[in-house]
């Protein structure tokens, strides 16, 4: 094995790793008509959820299997096995031939398994690793019909070995999410002004974020302008952000040469490291050594942050700290990919300027960041969409101007005052569409799925919908639109929630008002 600047370039790991990839596409031939073959006893051919304690049980019993089957394997081998097939599933075609939306999550579900049992499995065997990685998809894909329930208490599912009966209600949820579960590493919201936009620039993306740095003023490079990094200049409160943005590029950069010069031709695959700690303090750039040293630590899992965040959305682990420790020695090894990091690059950039709830992998950002780079940028795109489609389209402003091209003040004729900004007002041909734009966060477990259910089905928790109907009775009340228009009143999301919707009011994603306009 010969080691170079802490980099295992001939390491046994990478050809096991790629043999077990293409091993495993092999044994899914086998096994992917009867995914849930393994909640079957003999002569037992269905099973009947009719509550949410009926599935925890079930989940329960998975869960137990999966941390035994942990506890017998190896990690050194098992952990660069899964990263090399995590990083094939989601960038790569090899596994579009399955219907297995949620094989990238049970992969990532069972690196929390393994680094939890650390030291104390010696098995490697491929056959054990694949049935391993079954149960954890089997695990996941239970919690996902889990969150149906949730959603809709009243269905009952019926499991068999091929795979669950939905009503037709459920099941255009459950499509929904399946296609969500295969897209979600990419980072809907923002991922194209992170890692995407990096690989298509890198040497001046990287170069932009040093600038930012050592200049440490508040002129954004070109490189940022139309993207969330324009509105984060970097000052106190902000300086996390730009440290930790340059620690991945870097890291970017590191991980890809270490890569070539395993396989020229696939940068797409595992990459064991030693002393990766060391690697990412070799930094030349005037910041304060504390800093860099605590926010290099982030990346990494550690048992300290391994036990307070275990639990809780285990499958968005790897997206929070990219690079896992494999063994359980003093210098330790480590294993990542080029597409792991791309991934946990594009969920710190939204994570940060969203201002999610799960703060490990992202860092906290003025308020105003988000309402700049996100909602107000949202309602933008929607006011774009909708001219270049023939409509008359704009905000309506708090005292009740209407920006158009030529903006005019609506006037009501009973004098009332308007209830609030209307994010877009547009017209065409009679019809009159009022539309508020909506930002959520996603329901990641029960309380947040049932908490965003409560805000777009009939209670109305955050008012979202009394508060548009306020706006559509002022509007019927101006002199401008008291007669002879059509409206409709949506309610627009950026992206696709699991939650329960309303029944009697519009809840629409961006695209499917495309869909609806175009």
């Amino acid at each position: 094995m010969k080691r170079e600047k802490s980099i295992f370039t001939n390491s046994r790991l990478y050809p096991q790793s790629y043999e077990a990839h293409e091993s495993f596409l092999k044994y899914l031939l086998l096994t992917v008509e009867k995914p849930y073959r393994f909640l079957f006893k003999k002569n037992e051919d269905k099973i009947i959820i009719e509550d949410i304690q009926c599935m925890n049980d079930i989940i329960d019993k998975i869960d137990k299997k999966c941390a035994r089957i942990s506890l017998e394997l190896e990690s050194y081998s098992t952990i660069p096995k899964l990263i090399e097939i995590l990083s094939k599933y989601y960038y790569t075609t090899d596994y579009s031939n399955f219907d297995l939306p949620y094989l990238g999550i049970g992969a990532k579900s069972a690196l929390c398994y393994l680094y939890g049992n650390i030291s104390t499995g010696t098995g490697s065997a491929n056959s054990k690793v694949f049935q391993f990685i079954e149960y954890c998809m089997l695990k996941e894909s239970l919690i996902g019909l889990k969150n149906l329930i949730i959603i809709h208490p009243e269905e009952v599912i019926e499991l068999t070995c091929y795979g669950a009966l939905l009503s037709d209600r459920l099941r255009v949820i459950a499509i929904d999410l399946s296609s969500v579960n295969k897209s979600e590493h990419r980072g809907l919201r923002l991922g194209k002004y992170g890692a995407d936009l990096f690989l298509n620039k890198h040497s001046d993306f990287l170069r932009s974020v040093i600038n930012v740095i050592n200049t440490r003023n508040n002129s954004i490079p070109d490189i940022f302008k139309k993207t969330p990094f324009e509105y984060i200049p970097f000052h106190v409160e902000t300086k996390d952000f730009w440290i930790k943005s340059y620690l991945y590029l870097k890291l970017l950069v590191f991980i890809a040469s270490v890569r070539k010069s395993i396989e020229d031709s696939d940068y797409i695959g595992v990459v064991i490291l030693n002393d990766c700690a060391m690697i990412l303090n070799e930094l030349n750039i005037p910041l304060i050594e504390k800093d860099l040293q605590r926010l290099n630590m982030t990346f990494f899992w550690q048992r300290p942050w391994f036990k307070k965040r275990i639990g809780n959305w285990n499958s968005n682990m790897i997206n929070e700290r990219p690079i896992v420790r494999i063994d359980n020695n003093s210098k330790g090894l480590y294993a990542t990919s080029v597409t792991i990091v791309c991934d946990s690059f594009n969920w710190f950039l939204e994570s940060s300027v969203l201002n999610y709830s799960e703060k490990s992998a992202g860092v906290n950002l003025p308020q105003g960041i988000f309402q700049n780079a996100v909602s107000n940028k949202f309602e933008e795109d929607v006011i774009s969409f909708l001219k270049e489609h023939d409509f008359r389209a704009g905000k309506v402003s708090e005292n009740a101007t209407w920006f158009v091209e030529t903006p005019t003040k609506l006037t009501n004729i009973n004098n009332e005052k308007i209830p609030g900004e209307i994010d877009c007002l547009a017209v065409k041909n009679g019809t009159v569409l009022l539309i508020e734009c909506k930002v959520l966060t996603d329901g990641v477990d029960e309380n947040k799925i049932r908490n965003l259910s409560s805000k777009l089905n009939e209670d109305d928790q955050e008012l979202f919908f009394y508060k548009q109907e306020s706006k559509f009775n002022w509007l019927m009340n101006t002199v401008e639109f008291r007669n002879n228009y059509d409206f409709i009143k949506i309610i627009l999301l950026d992206k696709k929630h699991l939650a329960r919707v309303s029944d009697t009011h519009i809840v629409l994603t961006f695209d499917e008002l495309k869909e609806m306009v175009s």
